[in-house]
């Protein structure tokens, strides 16, 4: 399971360097990379993921920069939104959720990359944790 996708990078690394036979099921919040994942026959959902679902939140990417999206506040210096950065409302899906309502086979491995939000979308992963044994998780730390 690839939470926080990307371009499907790390997954396309997984599948040709170390498990070539196993199931793979991405996730991401930006939509620019669904025809990408259909193109290399992986199982997909574009959302984005939190600790409950039907909740809406502002999602910000870079629109040169689709890579690092968030919906964690990020601001300029003098105030608003940074400069080039894209607004959407999105509304929020638990990992359990979208596993369930696709029909994917519980997870052993678990690999989450999602700028800040990976707390509150573990916290959406109740029922998939307990199959994952392996967990990647980026962690950032916040003041």
């Amino acid at each position: 399971l690839d939470v926080g996708a990307n371009n499907g990078d790390w997954s396309d690394l997984m599948r040709t360097k170390f498990f070539p036979n196993a199931e793979y099921f991405l996730i991401e919040a930006n939509g620019v990379y669904s025809e990408s994942f259909k193109a290399k026959s992986y199982r997909h959902e574009i959302a984005l993921v939190g600790e409950k679902d039907n909740e809406i939140v502002e999602f910000q990417y870079h629109k040169r920069y689709p890579t690092g999206g968030t919906i964690m506040n990020e601001k300029s210096d003098k105030g608003g939104v940074q400069p080039g950065h894209v607004v959407k409302q999105l509304t929020l899906r638990t990992i359990d959720s979208i596993l369930a309502s696709n029909r994917v086979t519980p997870p052993q491995l678990m690999k989450m990359d999602i700028q800040g939000s990976e707390f509150m979308a573990l916290r959406g992963a109740v029922k998939t944790l307990q199959s994952v044994e392996i967990l990647i998780v980026e962690v950032p730390f916040h003041q």
